[in-house]
């Protein structure tokens, strides 16, 4: 676990993570966070206070996708600002997440359950090439 400007925690508690979910704060850090995963594997969270982004990106091989996460039922073409530590992200309205959200996405991902089928994931893959 990387969080912005602190040290890195190898092999996080479920409780480490989730404190370092309520830490982020876009009023002077951190402001993000870094989940690793097996091989190049990653979760990322932007924001704070309440407000957040989460993105996802998994590799098959040399190729990888990268999804946004979103609220479910909630569809938007809405652009929305996720502020972070001196940042701010862009997202669609449905993809500002809550802090519960966030602690969902990430504790599914730490067990290696794979992306969580209750919320929307916008394939972003295409920013990267």
């Amino acid at each position: 676990l990387t969080v912005e400007n602190q040290p890195v925690i190898g092999a996080p508690t479920l409780e480490q993570l989730q404190a370092a979910v309520d830490r982020l704060t876009p009023r002077g850090g951190p402001g993000f966070l870094i989940l690793d995963g097996p091989g190049q594997n990653y979760a990322q969270v932007a924001g704070g206070d309440g407000v957040y982004s989460v993105e996802w990106r998994e590799y098959l091989g040399d190729a990888f996708r990268h999804w946004v996460v979103g609220i479910r039922g909630s569809p938007s073409r809405k652009e929305v600002a996720v502020p972070t530590n001196g940042f701010v992200v862009t997202v669609l309205e449905n993809e500002r997440l809550s802090a519960s959200n966030v602690k969902t996405i990430l504790t599914a991902y730490a067990a290696g359950r794979g992306r969580p089928a209750e919320f929307t994931w916008r394939d972003i893959t295409d920013r990267f090439a």
